[in-house]
């Protein structure tokens, strides 16, 4: 498992230090010395998404299509109707979102990237959503995304590229795959993808320093 883990740990560093090192440089390095280089390249890479930011005050529906979302918005900035119009630094006093199951569901969450300051994410029976979008990776501060028991079919590769996830909750959803590079949350600590349509982990897991994996019905044959 050591060999396996230390080749995993090249070719995620080889793949992800173009730039950075040539594979000579890092020939000869010691686990913790690779372990240590893959942070660092982690921490150059989020330094190169620049958050999004509203230039001039829009309204709420404009901003977040999804009519439920927007809902939870309004409330969030305590405005009166999705119709108002919000600046920059009404959204970034949101820190956390909260939906659970309700009469409507939401279905997207086309918007969330200027919701910059969230730290953590909980929307859970929401049968009718059945995707994450590419820019939550621009959400710099998000630590805990938990979105167990809704549609989603597929997680998005950019979510590898979140600086600060430490737990994640996808479990109870129709995900066929992990992404790849997902051994790149270098701060992950806890992962449950119970009741998914898994069969399969990535090799790039075992670089994951979990402190708990949840995979409750699957049968992975690890």
């Amino acid at each position: 498992m050591r060999k396996t883990v230390m080749a995993m740990l090249l070719v995620v560093v080889l793949l992800f230090s173009v730039h950075y090192a040539s594979a000579e440089d890092i020939s000869g390095k010691s686990t913790d010395e690779l372990m240590a280089l893959r942070v660092q390249i982690n921490k150059e890479l989020a330094e190169r998404y620049e958050p999004a930011v509203l230039e001039d005050a829009v309204p709420i529906e404009k901003i977040f299509p999804d009519k439920v979302f927007s809902l939870f918005v309004r409330d969030a900035v305590g405005a009166f109707s999705i119709k108002d119009a919000v600046t920059q630094d009404d959204l970034d006093r949101v820190t956390s979102i909260f939906i659970n199951s309700t009469s409507d569901n939401v279905r997207s969450l086309e918007g969330i990237q200027y919701l910059r300051n969230v730290a953590r994410i909980t929307i859970v029976s929401q049968k009718e959503l059945t995707s994450i979008p590419d820019e939550i990776c621009e959400l710099q501060a998000l630590k805990s995304l938990e979105l167990g028991t809704n549609g989603i079919k597929s997680i998005p590769d950019s979510i590898c590229n979140c600086p600060s996830l430490v737990s994640l909750e996808i479990g109870y959803n129709p995900i066929e795959r992990l992404p790849d590079d997902i051994g790149n949350l270098s701060t992950l600590e806890y992962l449950d993808i119970s009741g998914t349509k898994i069969k399969e982990l990535p090799q790039t897991i075992y670089l994951l320093q979990l402190k708990e994996f949840k995979r409750k019905g699957l049968d992975l044959g690890d």
